[in-house]
């Protein structure tokens, strides 16, 4: 499964060579190449596995759900805001913690060079412009995002 830039880069390769298969194959190879950076953004209540999700990426442990987008030698780094915020908010009042968070979001998004692989806990991925928020500022090259709820119904 590639994401846009693969697609764009499969149709622009299509008449140099013959076969999908070529295509493929040389495609693999620019995924090896190419380093992307990929924001994983988990979604779910409290206990649903995003955690869990994120502590098992940081071993090398890679669930098969991302086996086609991530590598066990990728280099991966998360941060969960929610317990940052728990943290901060205990000694500061709302609005001091606000700023604080934010400061220690864009840090930490200034040690994002060189990794591979980044995911982004936070209660506001649930929400479509919390998500737009997060990926506007780290500008990845593709985004995964893992729904943990499940339906109302089971």
């Amino acid at each position: 499964m590639f994401n846009t830039i693969d697609l764009i880069l499969q149709q622009s390769m299509r008449g140099h060579l013959g076969s999908e298969m070529e295509i493929t194959l040389v495609m693999e190879i620019m995924w090896i190449q190419i380093k992307m950076l990929t924001l994983i953004l988990p979604i779910g209540g409290p206990g649903s596995g995003k955690t869990t999700l994120c502590q098992d990426l940081k071993v090398g442990s890679i669930p098969s759900l991302l086996e086609p987008y991530v590598k066990a030698t990728d280099t991966f780094t998360y941060s969960c805001r929610d317990e940052l915020y728990a943290e901060v908010r205990q000694n500061n009042g709302a609005n001091k913690t606000r700023r604080i968070l934010y400061d220690k979001f864009q840090e930490w998004i200034r040690g994002l060079q060189g990794k591979d692989i980044v995911a982004y806990l936070d209660s506001s991925n649930a929400q479509l412009g919390g998500r737009n928020h997060i990926i506007e500022q780290i500008k990845p090259d593709r985004v995964i995002l893992i729904n943990f709820r499940y339906p109302a119904d089971i």
